[in-house]
């Protein structure tokens, strides 16, 4: 291992808060995915992180520090304002983590190191400044113990996080959108087959493929609208500006208003609903045999509209 630390304070990065918040989660098997839980909102050196919250709540809360695009370290900090520190940079499998930190040092400063996996990849593994992998043992689902070591070396299964933002999503990221039925379940992820760049009725899906696909970066509008950019370049186009039954494209070069899209956030559940320009919503509908059991279309009534999950894909376009 390399023992030696980066620095905080470097004059060329301003260190600074990404917008809105995030969870971060385990996912177990198809049936268990778990959040990380700072007890109390932080400020403890023992009993420090849970692993088997099943909602997110505020302890289950976090703002991400980084100083841009060139900085490779992200620092995680709670609610309450403190810090999760992997005790001596790494290396450790017990009392491994603490959240008792108001600034940043060595011990705060942790990458986020993008990795392959299934469905909305990638999966995260966060590094330590020695070059160890933060593992949430069993991956997930402990509230007492030596939940989090830090002493792995390779990234494997126990090693894999996932990013849920919540709130403000900024602007330049990259997220898979995970539509959602009312009483929670998947019912997969907007996918633009290709990585887009079509205009004919497949052109904007919900499946579930590979991860390009399902890659869109959210530009945001001098107007606080998003525009949303597929992995080929090319903009998502609500037909008619969003008009029922009129579909979608994705193979607009420019943002006009058919291009923008209003993000409304619900930070109860961390689901936001996705308006188009003429004020219905993006939805999953019940498919007509032989479409998919679920297409997408706009609906009018925002009960009645799918709420997305945005799972973080990329930090930065």
């Amino acid at each position: 291992m390399d023992a030696k630390a980066k620095h905080v304070g470097s004059p060329s990065l301003t260190r600074a808060a990404l917008p809105g918040e995030y969870a971060i989660s385990m996912t177990k098997d198809a049936f268990h995915t778990y959040y990380i839980t700072a007890v109390a909102e932080g400020g403890r050196t023992t009993d420090v992180i849970h692993t088997d919250a099943t909602v997110v709540k505020a302890w289950e809360k976090f703002r991400f520090i980084n100083g841009g695009p060139t900085d490779p370290y992200f620092s995680i900090q709670t609610l309450a304002g403190y810090f999760l520190s992997a005790v001596n940079s790494g290396g450790l499998t017990a009392n491994a983590i603490t959240s008792a930190a108001t600034s940043v040092g060595d011990w705060e400063l942790l990458g986020f190191k993008p990795q392959s996996g299934t469905s909305y990849t990638p999966h995260f593994a966060i590094q330590t400044t020695r070059g160890y992998f933060l593992t949430a043992v069993g991956h997930g689902g402990h509230n007492s113990g030596d939940t989090i070591h830090s002493d792995a070396t390779v990234a494997k299964d126990w090693e894999m996080f996932d990013f849920v933002k919540i709130g403000d999503p900024g602007t330049n990221s990259t997220y898979s959108f995970q539509g959602l039925y009312s009483y929670g379940g998947s019912g997969g992820f907007l996918q633009a087959p290709g990585g887009g760049r079509r205009n004919d009725s497949s052109a904007l899906i919900v499946g579930v493929g590979e991860g390009y696909t399902l890659a869109f970066t959210l530009i945001r509008q001098d107007d606080g609208t998003y525009a949303f950019k597929t992995s080929s370049g090319y903009y998502v186009t609500a037909n008619a500006g969003g008009l029922p039954g009129a579909g979608y494209r994705t193979d607009t070069p420019e943002v006009n208003n058919w291009e923008k899209f209003t993000i409304i956030p619900n930070e109860t559940d961390c689901t936001s609903h996705i308006r188009t320009y003429n004020g219905t919503y993006l939805s999953m509908v019940t498919g007509q045999p032989p479409q998919p059991p679920n297409v997408l279309d706009n609906v009018a009534d925002i009960a009645k509209a799918t709420r997305w999950r945005l799972w973080v894909m990329a930090f930065y376009a």
